[in-house]
């Protein structure tokens, strides 16, 4: 999905993205680069090694920082403008590339961390004005309401082909948590109950 680039400068932004210091949503010059990124040239094997390594730094430093939370929120920002009439490519090409990271990111945390400790990363606190307090807010819905509206609501074509595809390859690895924890089980799978109960 991506491009191609010669430095490995160009990961610095994954390596931000991926560290204890917390990424405000409303970083616009962070997001542009990580969404715009070019990944250096290198093997299949290269590029494998270094995604695990980040999304190593992801599951390891994001107790501290929730960005992966963060990425959901965006994620989710930007698949819901790509399903207004008329995106304009470059909103398609960075709804497509959050979605890829996310996925990278969602993928290893399914297949290494339990159920319970999944469900820590997917949930953000969300502030309470009424009742003057703080409470935790589950994204495994909002997440998968996106996804699923995604391919329905953003038309097919050359433009959108690319967010298509990862929309669904993100929504596989959402259901995949059942081959590693399966859904009988008393922890709740959080991606693939939100997905098939959705009402989308």
């Amino acid at each position: 999905i991506m491009g191609q680039a010669t430095s490995v400068a160009a990961l610095e932004p994954l390596e931000r993205l991926s560290g204890p210091a917390p990424i405000r949503l409303d970083d616009a010059e962070l997001w542009e680069e990580l969404f715009s990124l070019q990944l250096p040239s290198s093997t299949a094997e290269e590029l494998q090694q270094a995604s695990h390594a980040f999304c190593a730094e992801m599951a390891r430093n994001n107790a501290q920082s929730g960005n992966l939370q963060t990425l959901i929120r965006r994620t989710i920002d930007l698949i819901t403008l790509a399903q207004r009439p008329r995106a304009n490519p470059g909103v398609l090409r960075q709804a497509c590339n959050s979605v890829f990271l996310l996925r990278l990111f969602l993928k290893h945390m399914i297949e290494t961390l339990d159920a319970d400790a999944l469900i820590t990363h997917l949930a953000t606190p969300q502030e309470d004005a009424a009742a003057a307090y703080t409470h935790m807010v589950d994204l495994s819905n909002p997440l998968a309401e996106a996804l699923l509206t995604t391919l329905v609501h953003v038309r097919l074509s050359d433009d959108s082909y690319y967010l298509h595809m990862e929309t669904s390859a993100a929504l596989a690895v959402c259901l995949s948590t059942q081959m590693f924890i399966p859904l009988a089980e008393p922890s709740p799978q959080p991606l693939a109950a939100s997905i098939l109960s959705s009402s989308g």
